[in-house]
């Protein structure tokens, strides 16, 4: 009887030290804590249950907490089977489904020393803005989160896509409906007379600012409904016109002139052009208008004065029928063609405007005019030049 009554207390006090352990996480966390998911259930309070590599669910956290709170209180966050990402391929990858997914907040695990680029958000994706947050467990490991801000285009056409534009704040939606009533004016053109519209209008619908007190010179609410933007703003309405019409379209940032500059891609026939609307409204005179120079513009053209750190496309390299001036044969290589194409325009107009590549030679239309005056006596040349080997020539002749 007293061994029975032994072997009992024995066993209810190794079921109390079973029961209990767990506790002792919280003081001795060193050599305790294998893994984010132990990290968790020792430091937040009630964690919530997710698969493991799962992503967290953005609304949870928009219903419980501002992450933008500069006091809030991160020993109250909830984490639980936080994805690890041991290098820098993995956390693109990620990331990469995530933002296709629309993720607005997104946490992960990477090695303590490892700073992922956030500049990668910016570049290859419809991100305006990237807020991290940092929770260092101090164990090699930190867990890190990312609130993401996407641009206006981008929240519009995923309301367009989902049917949901009720969700809509009032500027998006007075964006949307601006954006339907001008697109409502080209639906019977062609697809590259559409594009070539929506190019031309947002050249002209937007004037450059750079007036910091206005919150929406970087979107297309400030494009279509104020008329004066930055390039973001130039390149959010671009993006949002073109995606309502079905373009394969999106934004993508560089340095130009050694500054950061945003501007668009688009698909042609499955290659990648480019598209600068700044850029070409910014080359405007009071007599020229708008330029065309950086209208589905190849690389060879928009690298002569943007420079990109790289790529997520594989773009085309060469100008060819995408590209205005090439299309409408204006488009000269050698002086001898730019000859030829002046004497063209010369015969049938008294005004015009020639793409020279100088990489080839060098050529003067005054001079061409002494030799083909076609009936005229005066010409005026107006030159406008883009990095080393470009030039477009714009004239005009009288009697």
């Amino acid at each position: 009887m007293k061994l029975f009554k032994f072997l009992l207390f024995s066993a209810v006090i190794v079921s109390a030290v079973c029961v209990f352990e767990p506790f002792s996480l919280k003081l001795s966390y060193e050599k305790g804590l294998q893994s984010v998911k132990d990290y968790a259930q020792a430091y937040f309070n009630e964690p919530v249950s997710y698969d493991e590599g799962e992503v967290l669910e953005e609304t949870y956290f928009e219903l419980r907490y501002d992450l933008t709170d500069p006091d809030l209180d991160v020993s109250s966050l909830k984490f639980k089977g936080v994805k690890t990402l041991n290098t820098e391929d993995e956390w693109k990858s990620y990331m990469d489904f995530c933002i296709k997914k629309g993720y607005v907040h997104i946490f992960f695990e990477v090695p303590e020393k490892m700073t992922p680029d956030t500049d990668y958000f910016l570049i290859f994706y419809d991100i305006s803005a990237v807020t991290i947050y940092t929770y260092p467990p101090d164990r090699g490991l930190k867990i890190m989160g990312y609130t993401l801000t996407y641009t206006y285009a981008y929240d519009i056409l995923t309301a367009v896509k989902n049917n949901s534009l009720d969700r809509l704040d009032a500027k998006k939606l007075a964006a949307y409906n601006a954006a339907q009533s001008f697109l409502s004016t080209i639906s019977e053109l062609s697809d590259y007379e559409k594009e070539l519209a929506i190019h031309n209008y947002v050249c002209e619908k937007i004037t450059y600012s750079k007036d910091e007190a206005d919150s929406d010179i970087t979107n297309c609410y400030g494009g279509l409904i104020n008329g004066l933007g930055n390039c973001q703003a130039y390149t959010d309405t671009f993006s949002l016109l073109c995606g309502l019409e079905g373009f394969n379209c999106g934004r993508i940032t560089c340095t130009a002139d050694g500054v950061d500059h945003s501007l668009n891609y688009i698909v042609i026939n499955g290659g990648y052009y480019f598209v600068d609307c700044t850029f070409d409204d910014g080359i405007s005179d009071p007599d020229r208008g708008y330029g065309l120079f950086y209208f589905n513009a190849p690389y060879n053209i928009i690298s002569a004065d943007h420079v990109f750190s790289e790529l997520p496309f594989e773009p085309v390299y060469t100008i060819d029928e995408a590209h205005w001036y090439y299309r409408n044969g204006l488009y000269a290589v050698t002086p001898e063609i730019l000859e030829q194409i002046y004497r063209n325009i010369a015969e049938n107009s008294s005004e015009g405007e020639i793409l020279f590549n100088t990489q080839y030679g060098s050529a003067s239309l005054t001079d061409i005019f002494t030799k083909y005056p076609c009936g005229y006596k005066k010409i005026s040349v107006s030159k406008f030049t883009f990095g080393e080997s470009y030039e477009i020539l714009k004239f005009s002749l009288s009697s």
